[in-house]
């Protein structure tokens, strides 16, 4: 069944990418920081079309089919280019500028990487299936990021979405927050072993 809203475009990527750095990160110094590494998380789902961006844009999801293996094949093949890139970069610095080229080059890519440790909760280490999830065709919501200083986006794109959903089919999701699991019970999900919810379509 096709959603009911449209994914967003490639070329949202960047926006998309600055929205969740800058709404998970302490200050606009980390969210900066971490926006090159906010454009490699998503760039998979937007890949796969399942990144979306609310009306007023203050509101972003992930909504799909949840294919865990899938999602983490093509994000290892990510690593593996961006990587690549990395090598190209410090060998062209080698040649052209020399150690210090080099050297910068490392501590800007050891900042790039540990910035966004900054956005990460204990949440982001659950899967978001368990014993207790029921068994059936499995969507999932990920990513629920609402623009700082605005409310409801996220939530209301959410419940468009799951509109899409086909009957007897369960959507799971991992809370970051007991506000967030509050807003997933709202839209009729139940809530699972920790920070895990499901809802029953």
């Amino acid at each position: 069944m096709p959603p009911v809203v449209a994914p967003a475009s490639l070329a949202r990527l960047p926006q998309l990418a600055w929205l969740m750095a800058h709404t998970f990160s302490r200050n606009r110094a980390l969210a900066v920081a971490s926006w090159p590494m906010s454009v490699a998380t998503l760039l998979p789902y937007a890949l796969r079309r399942v990144l979306f961006l609310s009306p007023d844009r203050n509101g972003m999801v992930i909504f799909g089919r949840y294919r865990p293996v899938f999602d983490f094949v093509l994000a290892i093949a990510l690593a593996l280019l961006i990587f690549a890139g990395m090598v190209a970069t410090a060998v062209a610095l080698w040649v052209t500028v020399g150690p210090l080229g080099v050297l910068a080059a490392a501590l800007l890519f050891v900042v790039i990487g540990i910035a966004p440790l900054a956005m990460m909760s204990t949440a982001g280490f659950t899967m978001a299936v368990g014993s207790e999830t029921p068994p059936g065709q499995r969507w999932t919501v990920m990513a629920l990021t609402q623009r700082r200083g605005t409310r409801m986006s996220a939530l209301l794109l959410a419940r468009r979405l799951l509109e899409a959903v086909p009957p007897g089919a369960i959507v799971v999701a991992v809370a970051d927050s007991p506000a967030l699991a509050d807003g997933y019970v709202r839209l009729g999900f139940e809530r699972g072993a920790g920070p895990r919810v499901f809802r029953r379509c």
